[in-house]
């Protein structure tokens, strides 16, 4: 099920029901000098890579969902996701009680959240199908939004390419004409979401193009996920931080 709702003020606050289940939501207050967010990357649960890639089998969510309930308890008005929500499209094993039950559930029925597709959601799209993004460009999964006077911008892995395949022609129109744009040049800080890193030193790739824009347009900090880990880097005058370590860290002997 969905609805949408328009043209409501401020910081109203709203109820609604659903196949009996009941629920509140707020709009934002887009005034105050400081505002709370939370970040998080790669909650997927590894089932392509075997049965016994987990640690705690019996609920490979648990960790994710703990997070998603310290988020709402510390206070934070949205979070923000760098890719990969699932792994695969297994509606039953991953979708339902990963995305549907603990995302939706958990985070969503109490904040917003927004997401930066990564390239598992571009392989099974179902990602797409249950979440909806602010508007953008024609043809484009990526979207922008501003948020006490922040610009937040959310990439689409499937539309960035590499250095040899330099992405889509619109995603770089659409993000040189967001960022020469009146919101981004009024911007406190600019913030990009998206999910390969740009450059990350563990494996010493750069996709080139990418950072490059973010420098001619003096974008504050990019956040990464895909590598499951945590990495803190600067290039130029760009900042990154890459956090993609979720739902599960990367293990072996």
């Amino acid at each position: 099920a969905t609805a949408r709702l328009e043209g409501l003020s401020p910081k109203t606050k709203v109820w609604y029901e659903v196949v009996g289940q009941r629920g509140e939501a707020r709009t934002w207050e887009d005034c105050a000098d400081h505002f709370k967010c939370a970040i998080f990357g790669d909650f997927q649960s590894g089932l392509s890579n075997g049965p016994k890639w987990w640690d705690w089998e019996e609920d490979p969510f648990l960790c994710g969902e703990k997070m998603f309930e310290d988020m709402v308890k510390s206070g934070c008005e949205f979070a923000v996701g760098t890719g990969d929500l699932a792994d695969t499209a297994d509606y039953r094993k991953e979708l339902r009680p990963l995305l549907l039950e603990r995302t939706c559930g958990v985070l969503g029925s109490k904040i917003p959240f927004f997401v930066a597709f990564g390239n598992h959601d571009s392989l099974h799209p179902a990602s797409h199908f249950f979440l909806e993004s602010p508007a953008s460009a024609p043809g484009l999964s990526s979207f922008a939004f501003v948020k006490n006077s922040c610009l937040f911008v959310c990439i689409d892995d499937a539309e960035v390419g590499d250095d040899k395949t330099p992405g889509s022609a619109k995603l770089r129109a659409w993000f040189e004409e967001l960022m020469k744009g009146e919101a981004a040049q009024k911007a406190k800080f600019r913030f990009v979401f998206q999910h390969v890193p740009v450059y990350v030193e563990a494996f010493g790739n750069c996709n080139r193009w990418l950072a490059d824009l973010f420098e001619k347009y003096g974008v504050d900090c990019v956040f990464s996920g895909d590598h499951h880990g945590y990495e803190r880097i600067v290039r130029g005058k760009t900042r990154q931080v890459v956090n993609g370590c979720m739902g599960y860290f990367d293990h072996g002997k």
